[in-house]
């Protein structure tokens, strides 16, 4: 696990969910997918806003593969 603080505390998780969050609200109307980043914001407020700043949950991956000789 890989907690990461956000750079601006008032639109870091804004940001980040437009950011990486985008392709899941294509096709809504502009309105709509701001309304949802809003709610989803305030959701995460109580797990993901100490001291006045945003935080990101990040879990990093390491992955090796080897290929086998035939």
């Amino acid at each position: 696990d890989r907690e990461t603080e956000f750079s601006d505390p008032e639109t870091g998780m804004y940001d980040w969910i437009k950011m990486f969050g985008g392709n899941y609200l294509e096709g809504l109307p502009e309105e709509e997918a701001e309304h949802v980043i809003l709610e989803a914001v305030e959701l995460l407020r109580d797990t993901n806003f100490r001291n006045g700043k945003w935080y990101g949950d990040y879990r990093r991956l390491r992955i090796v593969a080897v290929k086998e000789s035939n």
